[in-house]
């Protein structure tokens, strides 16, 4: 049962001198447990209750034992009833090795020593096996001993070696190439495994022909000039030599063929220097030809010998031919003209070409030279003129056309468009517009039907048909709700008030937000700023703090468990690590249980949900009074007050509770 014990300490009243056993000090506090011994007795421990037990050493066979006062002797007994000598074996069953050791007595100092084997074999010199006799039968063997040398002898074997059964054969079977067969069976069919083979003989080792789904060509015979192809899916066949000449193609089957060529053997087109000619992909595959005057050289014209090329319209393909140019000047030469060696002069002065021709007019031998003037208005359009021409332009009823200028003698005319000018219609689908190509050279006007300009113009949640854009309604990406989708906001209960007068998407409306008295927050609340508290604030749940370096509190007092009608634990974990959401670490709390009015303590690996702490070590006290110790400790009680202190003031004196 636990009490107060006095401390022995420097300067107490307790002296060692004067301390009195009333029994043997036991082993468990330091002492023998025994008050009393004999000569020769030894201190045996004994696990067994952790005792030591005293007892004397027990002479055996062969030795000598002599107790004495405070003295053990310990000998060999080699004349006694116990010798050594008569209490040793003869032997039998003993395999005698030479690092094996036996006693030997010295006779020079009557001491008893351990020897090997080999010493002893050493010290009596080697010998020669002179006879050796073996015989017997076994497994078939027989064995016989030739006793006729008188220093080598010799065994020989006799006997039939047949009669040793295979099964009695440490390898009683053959392995090759992954087929095992047992000696003295056969395996007709062997399924040899060849993927490690090698230097097989491929020329007299097989027989038959490889087939294409073994890796092989199915075909045994080959001719000069041979070729290998598939002709079929999975099947090789062979194509043999062409003749001269022949190119390989491939067949209307699809497979290739010898074939003479049908084309000739031109391999590039050039142009000639001034060859008039311009050559496009001169190399192939395809070349084109494009004649090109500016490429042909500059020389003077003999209108007498040479030739122009020209396209004979009269003739079937309108062939290209030539034609001297003094040919060509005879055929245009009319009334009035004669062409002599491609020169056209003209031979009529007086004939009524000229009759009609007045005013101030220079003519010489070649033809007229000039016209000086031209009265006015003596030349009618139409009358006096061949040919187109246009008088005036004039504005047709809705044109869209502003003409000025149209018809002024000498003026210069404009046309400019005028849109306004155009008559009022309803477009319609399929009616088409003009624009201007801006992503063509010259920026052409062109026109377009509006049915592709309403499908340009429709975006994102439009579609366009037959000219008509119209808005995609719906409930996915990209769609658009229509205007009378209902809609509705609502708020949460405790922690947001809702309320509205918008009912639909396209009845507008206000919607106004805002806190009801009493805020309940159901999910996590984060403020990124200060937070005021002008009331209490209350945890139900864990409240956790977080500081940048340590946690300031003005309050002199921390209440734990705080509304707490019953005793229970508490206390402060530093954490050390976490397992999940769950912090673990070191922990200093009150330990309810041990006790008393309980104790403190201190305890590893305690998770903050958990309910109580129980101490690896508890927290000391020391009461200080005028009086000796007694009852019994305040914290921890008669079975928890473990290690408290008492301080007597009035005398020095330290107790501690065990």
């Amino acid at each position: 049962m636990a009490n107060w014990k006095k401390v022995i300490v420097s300067g107490s009243a307790a002296s060692l001198a004067s301390l009195t056993l009333d029994t043997a000090l036991p082993v468990a506090s330091g002492g023998s447990g025994q008050s009393s011994f004999t000569n020769g007795q030894l201190l045996i421990g004994n696990t067994t209750g952790n005792t030591l037990a005293k007892a004397t050493l027990t002479q055996g066979g062969g030795g000598l034992i002599t107790n004495g006062t405070g003295t053990i002797t310990v000998g060999v007994d080699y004349d006694g009833a116990d010798n050594v000598v008569l209490s040793a074996t003869d032997g039998t069953g003993l395999t005698i090795a030479s690092t094996d050791k036996i006693l030997v007595n010295d006779a020079d100092d009557s001491n008893a020593y351990f020897v090997n084997i080999s010493q002893i074999t050493t010290a009596i010199g080697g010998g020669t096996v002179t006879s050796v006799s073996a015989t017997g039968t076994e497994n078939g063997l027989t064995l016989t001993a030739d006793n006729s040398s008188a220093t080598v002898p010799v065994i020989t074997l006799g006997g039939a070696l047949a009669d040793i059964a295979n099964s009695q054969l440490t390898n009683s079977s053959v392995s090759y190439g992954g087929v095992s067969v047992a000696l003295g069976a056969s395996d007709a069919t062997p399924a040899f495994d060849l993927s490690d083979a090698t230097s097989l003989p491929l020329t007299t080792g097989i027989s038959g022909v490889l087939p294409t789904a073994n890796g092989g060509t199915n075909i045994s015979t080959y001719t000069t000039g041979d070729i290998l192809y598939s002709s079929a899916s999975n099947t090789l066949a062979k194509l043999g030599i062409g003749s001269t000449g022949q190119v390989l193609a491939v067949s209307a089957a699809g497979i290739v063929e010898w074939t003479s060529p049908t084309t000739g053997d031109l391999e590039s087109v050039a142009n000639a220097t001034n060859g008039g000619i311009d050559v496009t992909n001169g190399t192939g595959p395809d070349a084109t030809l494009a004649m090109d005057i500016n490429n042909l050289a500059e020389v003077a014209v003999d209108v007498a010998a040479d030739f122009i090329a020209f396209s004979d319209e009269g003739t079937a393909g309108d062939p290209t031919k030539k034609e001297s140019i003094a040919d060509l000047i005879t055929a245009i030469a009319g009334t009035g003209l004669t062409a002599t060696s491609g020169v056209l002069s003209a031979n009529d002065t007086t004939s009524s070409l000229y009759t009609n021709i007045t005013g101030d007019v220079s003519i010489t031998a070649a033809g007229v030279s000039s016209v000086n003037s031209v009265q006015e208005n003596s030349v009618a359009l139409t009358t006096d003129t061949t040919g187109n021409y246009v008088q005036s332009l004039a504005v047709a009823t809705n044109g869209g056309i502003t003409v000025t200028n149209g018809s002024a003698e000498g003026g210069a005319a404009t046309v400019t468009l005028n849109v306004t000018g155009l008559s009022n219609d309803t477009i319609a689908s399929g009616d088409r517009i003009a624009f201007s190509d801006e992503g063509t050279v010259g920026d052409p006007t062109k026109n377009g039907t509006i049915d592709t300009v309403a499908t340009l113009f429709a975006g994102v949640g439009l579609t366009a048909t037959d000219a008509v854009i119209a808005v995609d309604y719906g409930s996915t990406a990209n769609t658009a709700a229509q205007g009378n989708t209902s809609v509705a906001f609502q708020g949460t209960t405790n922690e947001v008030d809702v309320s509205t007068n918008f009912t639909t998407i396209g009845g507008g409306g206000t919607v106004t937000y805002g806190l009801p008295s009493d805020v309940t927050i159901a999910n996590n609340l984060t403020v990124a700023n200060n937070a005021v508290i002008q009331g209490d604030l209350r945890v139900s749940g864990t409240a956790s703090f977080t500081h940048s370096d340590n946690l300031d509190i003005a309050d002199k007092f921390i209440t734990l468990s705080s509304g707490s009608t019953s005793a229970g634990d508490g206390g402060i974990i530093v954490a050390q690590t976490a397992v999940g959401a769950t912090q673990v670490g070191e922990a200093f709390g009150f330990n309810d249980a041990a006790g008393g009015a309980g104790r403190w303590g201190i305890t590893s690996s305690l998770s903050n949900d958990a309910g109580a702490i129980v101490p690896l070590d508890y927290m000391v006290t020391a009461r200080a009074t005028a009086l000796p110790a007694s009852g019994n400790p305040h914290f921890g009680g008669s079975g928890g007050g473990y290690g408290n202190i008492h301080v007597d003031t009035n005398l020095g004196d330290v107790y501690i509770y065990v």
